[in-house]
């Protein structure tokens, strides 16, 4: 029993779009990635984040109780701009997390820990990000609740101005995907991978022209 305990671990993926981004910290994003190298290895957790301006993209795993004091920490970590003003910049992430047990062979999940900078979180082929002058927050679609959006995909007419839009990649796609409740199948670009989503909306521009894309 007390090996099989020593391969519990736990997984976390998660993703956070900056708001506003790290641009007018000085120093913000090189000490959020020294942060996340040192704290990360102190708690012997392995995976791989990427850190951008825009925001963080990861996936952690490890002991239940280091993965427990990461998100503790990261929930409470602050930057400072400036002007003196501090943000908690990881504050209302969506942690997706799950339990697996390897046994006590070799239960880690990942070789080893690499944290990154890169020029963007989710590589998007430079798909631009319009941020708010004021506030500096991006400016996006209404975000919708699972319930929202179920209620808006059962609710489809042939005659509505709806369009699902999935931008998974082709496997994820062929496994499963939506039909809304007038029988139309969610549009699909085809794509490898997300860097030719902008391909595919500057080819297809009339396709979203009067749409409301969910």
């Amino acid at each position: 029993t007390g090996q099989q305990s020593d391969g519990v671990r736990s997984i976390i993926l998660f993703y956070k779009y900056f708001a506003p981004p790290l641009a007018n910290e000085s120093g913000a994003l090189q000490q959020l990635e020294g942060w996340h190298k040192e704290f990360c290895a102190s708690l012997c957790l392995h995976g791989r984040i990427i850190l951008a301006a825009q925001g963080i993209n990861g996936t952690l795993a490890g002991k239940n109780e280091a993965v427990d004091a990461y998100i503790r920490a990261a929930d409470a970590y602050t930057v400072t701009s400036e002007q003196g003003l501090a943000r908690r910049v990881f504050e209302g992430i969506d942690w997706k997390r799950d339990e697996c047990n390897l046994g006590g062979g070799d239960p880690e999940l990942f070789p080893d820990l690499v944290v990154r900078r890169s020029e963007e979180i989710v590589p998007s082929g430079g798909m631009p990000y319009p941020l708010d002058s004021c506030t500096g927050e991006l400016v996006a679609g209404r975000h919708l609740s699972p319930e929202e959006f179920h209620e808006q995909l059962t609710s489809a007419t042939k005659d509505d101005n709806m369009l699902v839009l999935d931008v998974r990649n082709r496997t994820e796609y062929s496994v499963g995907h939506f039909i809304d409740g007038a029988g139309r199948p969610a549009v699909h670009p085809n794509m490898r991978n997300f860097k030719s989503f902008r391909t595919f909306v500057d080819k297809n521009q009339e396709l979203f022209e009067g749409k409301r894309v969910l």
